[in-house]
């Protein structure tokens, strides 16, 4: 029986050796486990706090009224027809770097390029005789003009909590980040 004794102690022994290096692997599994989870919760709260600033740029962002907004491209679009003399020269020059650029088209094709520049600089002068003359603005143009210096966009103030400095809904009697009373 003592010989039976020394293989059974060396088995127990072989035993505790191995419960020890798996308690090693569950305690291993259990922290990297615990980082997992720690990182998950960092990313749910990156997610809150994206959440709140795209809120934030929502409510700052001012929006302009149809109307308005409606005036000032109309606006825009007349002081850009004002500039035709200068862009329609631009175009001539453009088209003779284009001509230099592109020696491999045939002559047919640039003259074809050429009368169409014509007709539409022609098209452009009929519309705008007075701009071609140097004459002033038209009235119109003028008015329009004055209308855009007087016009002024004011940007709404947008409420903070005066703890957290969290930008507020309209209407809200708390703040929703730390809860205080409004």
């Amino acid at each position: 029986m003592a010989e039976a004794e020394p293989g059974r102690d060396r088995i127990i022994q072989e035993l505790i050796t191995h419960i020890n290096s798996l308690e090693q692997k569950i305690n291993m599994l259990k922290e990297e486990l615990s980082e997992a989870n720690d990182l998950q919760t960092v990313n749910r709260l990156d997610i809150i706090n994206l959440k709140n600033e795209i809120e934030k740029i929502k409510i700052s962002v001012p929006v302009l009224a149809p109307d308005i907004a409606d005036r000032i491209k109309g606006m825009e679009k007349l002081m850009e027809k004002q500039d035709h003399t200068g862009s329609i020269q631009k175009m001539i020059g453009d088209m003779e770097q284009l001509k230099k650029a592109v020696r491999g088209i045939s002559p047919e094709t640039i003259e074809e390029m050429q009368s169409e520049i014509s007709a539409l600089y022609e098209m452009v002068s009929r519309r705008q005789p007075q701009e071609q003359a140097g004459a002033q603005p038209s009235k119109e143009v003028a008015e329009l003009k004055k209308q855009l210096a007087e016009l002024e966009i004011k940007a709404v103030p947008v409420p903070h909590c005066s703890k957290c400095g969290a930008v507020l809904k309209p209407g809200a009697r708390f703040c929703g980040r730390c809860g205080k009373k409004l």
